[in-house]
């Protein structure tokens, strides 16, 4: 059985998931640490970081791209933007996009006592998803969906991984 989209979830849903998400995630990062430890390599939460460990994942976590099939009008399919087609996340990718955002997220935390985990209002586009929320203006900030969107920034405009470094900076700027 296929999982539900976030903003699909309840909010009893979305909290076990919520959950769930962390206390795994945390474990699974508990092991990386160590196993990096174990090799001579340090790893904390800290913006210095975020690329050498996203790039443990590189490219597992790239999109990959098929045809549009008859969801896209052809003069669309024409556009630059459009040209390799539609892009998707393998399962293998979506998992690390989970560990990315986890990561991403705890680096965030790390930055200030103000930030912690949530589920995201269903107000916003990434209702149910896990945000980290204490930002100004009430923002949230989805870290699964920032690791998404960057990975596919990275990939179609030819950019380095320290396009995450871009993206945290912005965040930290509005703690």
């Amino acid at each position: 059985m296929k999982p539900k989209p976030f903003h699909e979830l309840s909010n009893q849903e979305a909290n076990c998931f919520l959950e769930e998400f962390l206390e795994s995630e945390s474990k699974v990062l508990a092991e990386i640490i160590e196993s990096w430890a174990i090799n001579g390599r340090e790893l904390s939460l800290v913006r210095d970081n975020i690329v050498p460990y996203f790039l443990e994942y590189d490219p597992i976590v790239r999109p990959k791209f098929r045809d549009w099939g008859d969801h896209l009008p052809e003069e669309m399919k024409s556009l630059p933007e459009h040209a390799k087609g539609e892009s998707y996340f393998e399962e293998d990718a979506r998992i690390c996009l989970l560990r990315m955002g986890y990561f991403f997220g705890e680096c965030l935390r790390n930055e200030s006592n103000k930030l912690h985990w949530a589920v995201g209002e269903s107000k916003y586009a990434y209702a149910g998803m896990p945000v980290i929320v204490g930002f100004v203006n009430g923002l949230e900030c989805p870290p699964i969906q920032i690791c998404e969107n960057t990975i596919r920034k990275i990939e179609k405009n030819g950019l380095t991984f320290d396009q995450f470094l871009n993206v945290f900076d912005y965040w930290v700027g509005l703690i």
